[in-house]
Formats: C-alpha cells, structure tokens, sequence
C-alpha cells in the first residue's frame, strides 16, 4: 500500500484496515450528512424524501423510478451512499500520491464538493 500520511502512522504507511476504515469512515459521515441537507432543503422547498431518492434512483432506472415507490427509494440512498464511498476511495487513494491532500484536507473538501 502506498504511503497515505505520515500522522500517526508508523513508517509513514497506512495499514490495509486504516484505509478501509478511512473509506468506511469518511463516507458514512460524508453520505449521511450530505443526504440530510439534500432531504432537508428539498422538504423544504416541498419535494417529499421519497421523491428526491427516486431522482438519485433515476439515473439507473430512468423515468421508471418515479413509479418505484419505495424500492425506487431505497435504490437511490444505496447509490448515493456508494458514491460516498467511492468518493471517499478516490480521496484515500489519491492523498497516498499527493501529499498536498493530506497536507491541507480541510480546504480541499470543498474543492471535492465542487467536483461531485
């Protein structure tokens, strides 16, 4: 595994389960928070929880996911915390070959949101 950060890690090298964990980790944090503003300011400007996931749910099943119901749903909180996931993979992998990325991380996450 390539080195990832020098803090806390012993010779400079992350551990298999640290990046697991990271990406684990990261993501939860990164797809929970993010679909509790998405709910929050659509409920907000009157679009229901359920019809917000079936847009996410949309980019798979087309048009179709409008008529998911809650399988459609549940389809589309899957995929958005998978993009969390793999988002938060990227950043791992990424930050083990740029330095700068673990150097000054809490700048970059809106460079990341940008991007996303």
């Amino acid at each position: 595994m390539p080195a990832i950060s020098n803090v806390g890690r012993e010779g400079g090298q992350m551990n298999q389960w640290s990046a697991r964990r990271a990406v684990l980790v990261g993501g939860s944090i990164a797809g929970a928070l993010d679909i509790a503003f998405a709910i929050s300011f659509a409920d907000f400007n009157g679009v229901p929880p359920d019809r917000l996931l079936q847009t996410v749910a949309s980019g798979v099943l087309g048009e179709s996911a409008y008529a998911g119901g809650a399988a459609a749903a549940a389809l589309g909180l899957g995929l958005h915390f998978f993009m969390s996931y793999m988002m938060a993979g990227a950043y791992v992998l990424a930050s083990g070959r740029i330095g700068f990325l673990t150097r000054h991380g809490a700048c970059l996450k809106f460079c990341v949101r940008g991007i996303s």
